[in-house]
């Protein structure tokens, strides 16, 4: 008993931990907002436990509680974290001088994503016009579906778990052009591979294009995307072009300072 009653201290601790880790990842910008009891469901944990454990995490600023209406929400904590987490990129950090360039050669916004969680989060967006070149964190998640990063970050996957990562969620269409099928998502996806940039086309906002190419490691793999962002659908066809051959030619130069060699 004695020996048990040890183990079980020593183990209590770390499920705590892991119980508190869960509870936060329940809050994203599809559900920024959750009741108590909502909790308990989510986390098939007791409402008891869920109530101890959001009391430790609001004292310490990473959930926030609603005077009102008793919903909780995140505090200011986990943005203090993200932004040193991003802040400290790699990516970021090597990607950012090019992206000033590659923003001033094209006067477009220029983006560097990953995928996490099964989103596109953007780690750096250097606005085109240099006086608004503030290098906020941006932490910005969006589905990948629907941008041109996002493609670029899916077509680099076995196409079985591309499937996977929709098994559970839907394809949400942000316009009318936003695709929402497998089959078409896949299609799309092979010819991103085939001529090695992708296009959101009208997809995420209507009147504006995207433009998007990998960034590899020396091994070939892709493990970021850059892009050109609020490019216009009346931009005359010539100009798209040497858009698209900027973006790739961007990004073969992160690429390189990662030890890519094609």
């Amino acid at each position: 008993m004695v020996q048990l009653a040890r183990a079980t201290a020593q183990v209590a601790p770390g499920q705590s931990i892991g119980r508190a880790l869960r509870l936060l990842t329940c809050f994203s910008e599809a559900h920024p907002s959750h009741t108590l009891s909502e909790l308990s469901r989510q986390l098939a944990l007791a409402p008891s436990t869920v109530s101890r454990l959001l009391s430790v995490l609001e004292e310490y600023g990473y959930v926030r509680r609603s005077s009102g209406n008793g919903h909780y929400t995140l505090g200011l904590a986990p943005i203090a974290l993200a932004s040193v987490a991003i802040s400290q990129s790699d990516l970021r950090r090597q990607s950012l001088p090019f992206l000033e360039m590659l923003a001033d050669s094209s006067h477009y916004n220029a983006n560097v994503a990953v995928l996490y969680e099964g989103d596109v989060l953007y780690l750096a967006r250097v606005p085109a016009a240099k006086e608004l070149r503030v290098y906020a964190i941006t932490g910005t998640r969006n589905a990948p579906h629907s941008t041109a990063v996002g493609k670029i970050l899916l077509a680099a996957l076995p196409e079985e778990e591309v499937s996977a990562r929709y098994t559970d969620r839907p394809m949400e269409p942000l316009t009318s052009h936003t695709i929402t099928t497998m089959d078409a998502l896949l299609s799309e996806l092979a010819q991103v591979r085939a001529q090695g940039y992708a296009i959101d086309d009208e997809e995420f906002a209507i009147d504006r294009r995207c433009i998007a190419a990998p960034v590899r490691d020396e091994s070939g793999q892709t493990i970021a995307a850059i892009s050109l962002s609020s490019v216009p659908v009346s931009v005359p066809a010539d100009e798209f072009a040497h858009a698209v051959r900027l973006v790739m030619q961007f990004a073969m130069h992160i690429s390189r300072t990662f030890g890519a060699t094609e």
